[in-house]
């Protein structure tokens, strides 16, 4: 994170999947805690492990199941900010 001049984004597929539940947890609030500290880093985030939004706190959390996904958003970010409300859609 130091290392950005400006806006950065952190990809991460299946985050903490080879963790248990509790260090997964712990992993997962440190990362809050890195991203607060640094504002201009963004996390992407995919997991099958529901339960990770809790430590995380996402601005906005995207679920998809079979075709279907929702967005919800949460934060300072609102709805309007994103241009659109809590969003369905099925495929």
């Amino acid at each position: 994170a130091t290392g950005c001049s400006g806006p950065c984004v952190l990809v991460v597929d299946e985050l903490a999947s080879g963790l248990d539940e509790v260090t997964a947890y712990v992993v997962c609030r440190a990362l809050r805690r890195l991203l607060l500290e640094y504002p201009q880093v963004t996390l992407l985030a995919a997991t099958s492990r529901m339960g990770l939004a809790v430590p995380l706190v996402p601005d906005v959390e995207i679920r998809c199941d079979f075709g279907r996904f929702d967005v919800q958003v949460r934060g300072e970010r609102s709805a309007e900010d994103l241009g659109q409300h809590r969003y369905q859609q099925q495929y």
